[in-house]
């Protein structure tokens, strides 16, 4: 959905469901905040996702570094006996 910021507050109002995503504990009929709220709220997701982009790189790379360092995982080779 590519709605404006103005759209994106009348669906809200217009839907209990999107209400009660937002935290809303009832049905409301008029908008529960100003549209330019939608500003801030990027703002915060923006850096809320940023942040944990960098927590699951860190994660990832640690445990790449673990796997490289563990004897048992090594690649290539039989794993069983070959009879002669």
């Amino acid at each position: 959905m590519q709605l404006t910021d103005r759209e994106t507050l009348a669906s809200i109002s217009e839907n209990p469901y999107m209400q009660y995503f937002i935290g809303l504990s009832g049905f409301v009929m008029k908008p529960p905040f100003h549209h330019s709220m939608m500003t801030h709220f990027r703002k915060r997701l923006t850096d809320v996702l940023a942040e944990l982009n960098e927590i699951i790189a860190t994660e990832g790379a640690k445990e790449m570094r673990d796997d490289d360092n563990d004897p048992s995982n090594v690649s290539g080779g039989a794993t069983g006996s070959v009879r002669t």
